[in-house]
């Protein structure tokens, strides 16, 4: 067996997953013929669950662990449940056994076929128990699975995937892309690389996908890869020729992100700058303004409440732009209809379930909504969450104009900038501020 001290891989799995790391110490050490042991396999745990979504980075996790241990790995899928007693009966040594999540495994509506196979599962984990065996499977979290998996000598131990972190996974994508196609912007920002892998390449079948797609760009066009590549994938998806397509009316579109871009820099103080605004069509869009990645990554899912307004209000501010730059009778009939859901989406959270009101923040509050949505009591669909929610938007509506208007030449130049450019990086966006805006503070 490998010394996993000196094991490099082992190292990083130490920073990056300690808690697996852990799980492996005390595995290999179980493996070993010729280690002294304290642990037995019954401590180790027969049944390991893994809270995690990225099943492919936990498979090969696994495989790698069995050749480091000398174990044996076998993959079970669900329609093959039926062999999983044959395949332990046949299986010598240490082995560990991944089965594949599913409908077994819920806690919710099993059907006649899941609760069979959710009793060969049990009855399996009942015959390996104390043996050198170990199954395994994913998934969301531990306390949603089967209250029947939830038991000694069952799943008995589970461990939570940790999410990745923007310097290891920059490093990490660093080190696969190669450092002689990597430009010195990547380098030495490794940090917002790092955000922006964390939050739209966690994965690791996109990982792979944008590792690959950027060595073909590297390769073809015969140059090193740059921080604008990384946010092109991020934009366009790894599809070919999608870049090239043009939208029927970009100034609209301009105009819309521009408007986004705007007050999301306005509401931090011009503190927060967008690290892009893009009229790049996709798929899915035809423009996009995704905020700085580090003030997204340090967010969190915990937000105040001006916080949940000020995303409300960047929500409306495609609309806005719209009708100041372009007129309200030429404001794009659908454009905006993803942005209105998403902000109605969070008023009535807002309102239904956290107890704030239309005038919260500006009137002296006494605590007049209060009274939420409860099963039976009081529904979501109530008038007066209706009213409420409606006088919101429309206050917000009001505030995002007088953004907007207050910051109309920074609006233009941006809608500008986009028309000649289709995308403006963080550091456009922070030399038209800086020109627009902060002489004007520092005049007042």
């Amino acid at each position: 067996m490998k010394n996993l001290n000196k094991n490099i891989e082992f190292m990083k799995l130490q920073e990056r997953q300690p808690a697996l790391a852990q799980w492996l110490t005390e595995f290999s050490s179980l493996c070993d013929p010729f280690s002294k042991q304290d642990l037995s396999w019954g401590l180790l745990g027969n049944g390991l669950m893994i809270e995690a979504t990225d099943k492919d980075a936990y498979l090969d996790f696994l495989k790698w662990v069995s050749d480091i241990a000398g174990a044996k790995f076998i993959e079970v899928q669900q329609d093959s449940l039926q062999s999983l007693k044959d395949l332990l009966s046949k299986a010598d040594g240490p082995t560990i056994i991944f089965i594949e999540s599913g409908g077994w495994l819920e806690a919710e509506n099993p059907s006649e076929e899941d609760l069979a196979n959710r009793k060969l599962v049990s009855e399996a984990l009942d015959l390996i128990n104390g043996t050198s065996k170990v199954i395994t499977s994913i998934c969301s979290s531990f306390g949603e699975i089967a209250e029947a998996f939830r038991y000694q000598n069952k799943f008995d131990r589970h461990i939570l995937w940790a999410s990745p972190k923007p310097n290891f996974h920059a490093s990490d994508f660093l080190e696969q892309l190669g450092a002689d196609i990597v430009s010195d912007d990547l380098l030495n920002d490794q940090h917002r690389l790092g955000c922006i892998l964390c939050l739209d390449f966690a994965s690791k079948r996109r990982f792979g996908m944008l590792e690959k797609t950027l060595k073909r760009v590297a390769f073809r066009e015969k140059r090193k890869i740059g921080l604008q590549d990384v946010l092109q994938v991020a934009i366009n998806g790894t599809g070919e020729g999608l870049s090239f397509q043009d939208y029927p009316d970009p100034e609209q579109i301009a105009a819309h992100e521009a408007g986004h871009a705007v007050v999301a820099m306005a509401e931090s103080g011009f503190e927060n700058i967008p690290d892009w605004v893009s009229i790049i069509p996709s798929k899915d869009m035809a423009g996009v303004m995704v905020q700085d990645y580090r003030h997204i990554y340090r967010g969190g899912l915990f937000r105040s409440f001006s916080q949940v307004r000020i995303a409300i209000r960047i929500d409306l501010a495609g609309r806005v732009a719209e009708e100041l730059i372009l007129g309200e009778l030429n404001v794009g009939a659908d454009c905006a209809n993803s942005d209105l859901k998403e902000a109605t989406w969070k008023v009535f959270n807002l309102m239904t379930k956290n107890g704030f009101s239309s005038n919260y923040g500006i009137n002296e509050y006494d605590g007049d909504s209060l009274l939420v949505v409860a099963n039976g009591c009081f529904e979501s669909h109530s008038e007066d969450y209706r009213i409420e929610a409606k006088k919101f938007i429309q206050m917000q509506y009001r505030a995002v104009k007088l953004i907007l208007s207050k910051n109309k030449k920074l609006l233009l130049a941006i809608k500008d900038g986009l028309l000649e450019k289709r995308l403006l990086l963080k550091s456009d966006l922070d030399g038209l501020v800086k020109h627009m805006v902060i002489p004007e503070k520092i005049a007042a």
